[in-house]
């Protein structure tokens, strides 16, 4: 009788801890690229930096040539 009770305990928590664990696994990232401008990287940095969304990380940098001014690619995620 104690062995059944046991078992039928089992499935019941079971597939509630399985539903928790697919729960906590599935989320989505926002990400999201900002652009800057300047004469040098060091103010297109800047000048990207300042757009950045308040609760984004910025996760990646890239820098452009264009004409004679600088381009500042920031991706950043939430």
């Amino acid at each position: 009788m104690k062995l059944l009770i046991i078992l039928a305990s089992f499935t019941f928590i079971a597939p509630i801890s399985v539903l928790t664990e697919l729960n906590t696994k599935c989320y989505a990232v926002l990400q999201r690229t900002v652009t800057g401008y300047g004469d040098t990287k060091g103010s297109a940095y800047a000048d990207a930096s300042r757009k950045i969304p308040t609760g984004y990380q910025q996760i990646r940098v890239s820098f452009f040539k264009v004409g004679y001014k600088w381009q500042c690619y920031l991706t950043c995620k939430k």
